[in-house]
Formats: C-alpha cells, structure tokens, sequence
C-alpha cells in the first residue's frame, strides 16, 4: 500500500493549479440563467498516480468516503471542486473551472442571480469564500460531496477536509414559478423567474391539465373538472443550454375544499352533542378542511350567524328544547364549495325522546334516548303526562322503567300533543301528532 504522512497531504492539496494551462482545451461551459463560465477539459492522469493519490487520501481522511469517477479510480484531473460542485453534478460534462484567485470563472454563478446565498439548504452549493473550494450539500445536515483538487471526488464532513471550516456560504437555485395558489376550473397561468439560458418544458399533476402548449418560460392550466378537490403541482423542468438541467416545482391547491370530515362543540363536552352558551347560542366549530375562504351552515331553519375569523365559528340561536338536529356543513373557495357533511346532533345532558310511529293513528310508542350509551340508567324511574292543544291533561303516567312506553291514542282526536317527561333530574319535551 502506498503510504504519504499528512503534512505532505497538504502540500498536495494546497497546489490547486498544478496543471499546465497549455496542457488544457478551452470548452466554456453556461449558468442556469445562460452566462458564459471560462472553463477547460482537462487531460486525464496515469493510473499510476490517480491509484497514489487515492491511497495517500484514504490514509488521512479514514472517515470520508471516496466516490469513484472513471475507471474505478476516486481521483481525476478531468474536473475539479467547481466543475463539479456547479457544474457536474447538475448533468454536465466534466470541466475544471477556476485556476484559483479571488475573481475565478465559479464566481460568476452567483453573480448573474442564477444563484443566491442562503442559509444551509438541499439541494444547495457551498463555497468557501476563504479556500477556494465547492461543495454541494447532501440529505445529511453535516456532510457535503467534493472533488479535492485532482484527487479524490470525497464525501466527507464539512469539518473533515484540507480546506478548512470558515467562510462557508451556502448558495440555492434563485429561480421560482410565480402564480396563485389556487388553480381553478378555468385559466391561470404561471411563469418561470427570472428566464432560463435554454429550454423550459412543463409537467403537472394529474389533478390539472395545460390551457395550450407545456414548454416556454410561461404556461397556462386549469382543473380537470369544476369538481377537483386535493393537493396538485407544476414542475418547470429547464436546461442550461450546456448540459445542466434543473427542476422548480410549485405546489398549489386544484379546486374547491375537500369536504370537511367533522364538526366539534367549542366546550369539552361529548362528541356529538350541542353546546350552549349563557346566551342560549350553539358554538360549533368546524374542523379537518383544506384551502377554505369560508364555511357555510346549514342549521334546517334555526338562525344563525357566522364569525369569519381564526377557526370560521358559527354562532346559533337554539330554542329552549330540541331532540335533535342535523347540522350541514361545506367548505367554499373561490373555486366553489365542497360536498356537505352532515351530522346529527343531540342536546348536551344526553336525553331525548322519540316517537314511533309519529303521526300516530291508535298507539305510538314513546321512548327515551341518550346521546351516549353510558348514560342512559335502566333502573332509574320516571313519569310521563300528555297535554293536549287546550294544556289539558290527558293522560300521565308514574313509575316507569326501562326506555319506553306505550301511549294508546285510540279515540284521540286529530291535533298537536305535548308531552313531558320528568327523567333522572331533567325534563324533556316533545311533539306527538295524532292523525286519523
């Protein structure tokens, strides 16, 4: 095994222009945004040497790791750090750009906006301001992917290089799709920024479909339906126009909401059953819809009035007793409304009666419901009374067990009953209609 000590390491890697310029072929190569960048192919070294330079950068960095490049070797003199950083690794050609000093050609990447500096992200490109070196980051906060001079092309951490750990700046694609975040059933168009060097082509979610051509720096789209509801997505997919291509995505929102998926009392109370405040008003709120300007209500006749404000709460005016009621709710957009989800709610306290049949003819039967199952008591007793249209009493009964009873309405006359029933500390009340 070829051995070097590190010192002589250094020394290696600090001779970053050893190559002769006339041993170069000029073969300019573009940034995204289409600026020339100066840059050279570069003659191949013998085996021999790219062999002793992998073994001397194995010994002394043991904890990166050598990506090989062409014919099982690491190390190359076909590309440096900035060819590769800002070049290859975007799909172009091997290139050495740079031959070191504080205005090199891999300046020019930023310079002509096609780049901008930011905090560290991924997909990004490092540079050290201090060091003359490139890098790209990886999916692993602490590692970056370099080629080290002619050596090897490392995947190290960003401390463990001959390069040093100051003066990082890490740099992004300053390029974005411009546009709404909502993409209706009719025309919206979006453009790519600023302009590409080369070619634009666009790709799309299935939810949504191109209004013309796709290609060009600007395309138009529309839903595939008016009712399309979910998550959807453009994709400007453009080349450099010297072998590097690249991919600006924008996320978006095709068609109306999603239909909501629940409605919850404002109060810790159980699920399914209504609230109600000091002023006699139900507070529901509703939960689980996506891209909504709005929520509608659908109380079946109670007023109601909407607060358009943090979680959209609706606010209604209950009467003094109810059994029960189903409350609609949709979600609306600019592009329209969901589907409606309904549930049924009970008063808060659990209990509430029913009828079966109602009309009645000769009997019905009156039984006590609760919300929830756990609260309803077998064992406790109660009593009912039957009043007719003029409140006078026509029939009661006491001591009753279990959850119903009958009510013989035989030789009734036709009208509206109240019916009230004193059970376990609450009394409800209900609507019998008897119809001959």
């Amino acid at each position: 095994m070829i051995r070097i000590n590190l010192k002589l390491s250094m020394l290696l890697v600090a001779t970053f222009s050893v190559i002769s310029v006339s041993a170069q072929v000029r073969s300019d190569v573009c940034t995204p945004k289409g600026t020339t960048v100066i840059a050279y192919i570069t003659p191949e070294n013998s085996d021999y040497w790219r062999a002793y330079y992998d073994s001397v950068y194995a010994l002394n960095y043991p904890n990166a790791i050598q990506i090989p490049t062409y014919d099982g070797y690491s190390s190359t003199r076909r590309f440096n750090c900035h060819g590769y950083a800002w070049h290859i690794a975007d799909g172009g050609s091997a290139r050495w750009i740079g031959i070191g000093g504080d205005n090199d050609p891999e300046y020019t990447y930023w310079q002509d906006g096609s780049y901008t500096e930011a905090t560290r992200t991924y997909p990004g490109k490092v540079n050290w301001s201090s060091g003359d070196h490139s890098a790209i980051t990886t999916e692993h906060r602490d590692t970056l992917i370099s080629k080290w001079n002619e050596y090897p092309l490392m995947k190290h951490a960003w401390d463990d290089s001959p390069y040093g750990t100051s003066s990082l700046k890490y740099y992004k694609l300053n390029f974005s799709i411009s546009g709404s975040d909502l993409v209706c059933n009719s025309n919206t168009t979006y453009s790519l920024s600023p302009t590409p060097g080369g070619t634009t082509n666009w790709t799309k979610s299935s939810n949504l479909s191109f209004v013309g051509g796709s290609s060009g720096t600007s395309v138009t789209v529309k839903t595939v339906s008016s009712t399309t509801s979910g998550d959807g997505g453009l994709h400007a997919n453009f080349t450099s126009g010297c072998g590097t291509s690249f991919v600006v995505d924008k996320t978006v929102w095709a068609g109306v909401p999603n239909t909501p998926t629940d409605i919850t009392n404002s109060y810790n109370y159980p699920e399914n059953t209504l609230a109600l405040d000091e002023q006699n008003q139900l507070i529901a709120v509703p939960q689980n819809a996506l891209n909504v300007t709005n929520f509608e209500w659908d109380y079946g006749g109670w007023y109601h009035f909407e607060v358009g404000y943090q979680d959209f709460v609706s606010y209604v005016s209950v009467p003094s007793y109810f059994v029960y009621k189903d409350v609609k709710l949709r979600a609306q957009n600019t592009c329209g409304a969901s589907d409606w989800h309904t549930e049924r709610f009970y008063p808060y306290g659990g209990y509430f009666m029913m009828f079966s049949p109602n009309p009645a003819t000769d009997e019905t039967t009156l039984s006590i419901e609760a919300a929830t199952e756990e609260n309803f008591d077998e064992k406790a007793g109660w009593e009912m009374e039957v009043y007719s249209e003029t409140q006078l009493l026509k029939e009661k009964k006491t001591q009753l067990k279990g959850r119903s009873t009958i009510i013989n309405t035989a030789g009734w006359k036709e009208g509206v009953y109240m019916v009230r029933v004193k059970y376990n500390n609450e009394v409800l009340q209900g609507k019998l209609v008897v119809k001959k």
